[in-house]
């Protein structure tokens, strides 16, 4: 049997120009990892060394996630893992992560996932989403992604 209650996330990514309009808008189920999975039953217990999700990165590209993925498939590197903010979901069990992700060049974003590290490359990865087409970026557009992950 399914059990239903399981780790679920949900990311929207909003395009939006400088005076903060949205331009494009997508939505997608993402998901959440191995790894992420072990990182929450280990924070559950109080293990010392377990360290919560604190970064967004993204990347190019676009297979599809599974289970077993421990890193995004090509993380850009020139564009610096942003910090999260996390606030409760006002109308379930579950926390809305957000972040914004800006790049001074025109690049491409096809897939995106939460970490536990600041650097490229680093910490355990909790969730990975691919998009349906590239999410474009650049010097006058930003990116803000709007995870709600449920319980």
């Amino acid at each position: 049997m399914r059990n239903h209650h399981a780790l679920r996330g949900r990311v929207a990514v909003r395009v939006v120009d400088r005076q903060g309009h949205t331009v494009a808008r997508v939505t997608r189920a993402n998901t959440v990892v191995n790894g992420g999975r072990t990182l929450v039953g280990k924070l559950l217990i109080g293990d010392p060394a377990a360290v919560p999700i604190s970064h967004l990165a993204v990347g190019t590209d676009p297979t599809a996630p599974t289970a077993a993925n421990t890193k995004l498939g090509a993380e850009i590197a020139s564009i610096q893992r942003a910090p999260i903010q996390v606030q409760p979901l006002p109308d379930g069990i579950g926390l809305r992560v957000s972040a914004q992700v800006a790049s001074a060049t025109s690049q491409s974003i096809s897939e995106a996932g939460l970490f536990n590290a600041a650097d490229h490359g680093a910490g355990v990865m909790y969730n990975r989403v691919a998009f349906p087409a590239p999410v474009p970026i650049g010097a006058d557009l930003d990116l803000v992604l709007e995870w709600d992950i449920t319980f």
